[in-house]
């Protein structure tokens, strides 16, 4: 008896990950910079300046002390925040 031929591995190609928001793609669905600071600061119940949010989208990234405060305001899923 002969080998038996090689069986090719049913290899999946995974799915493309959808990326997550930019930050700055965050802010302009929700308004302006300074409204997205108006309306944190509603919710923290802190003053959040339009600079400092502002310094959040040059960077591209969210404090974590604030990542709960911007999901509850966008809806957002935290996973896509972190």
């Amino acid at each position: 008896m002969g080998k038996k031929p090689a069986q090719r591995s049913k290899r999946t190609v995974p799915r493309r990950k959808q990326r997550a928001p930019t930050i700055a793609e965050v802010i302009e669905g929700h308004g302006t910079v300074a409204q997205f600071a108006r309306d944190l600061s509603r919710i923290t119940g802190e003053e959040v300046s339009w600079a400092r949010v502002n310094a959040w989208k040059l960077r591209n990234n969210i404090p974590k002390a604030m990542v709960l405060h911007v999901h509850r305001l966008t809806g957002i899923p935290l996973s896509e925040l972190l």
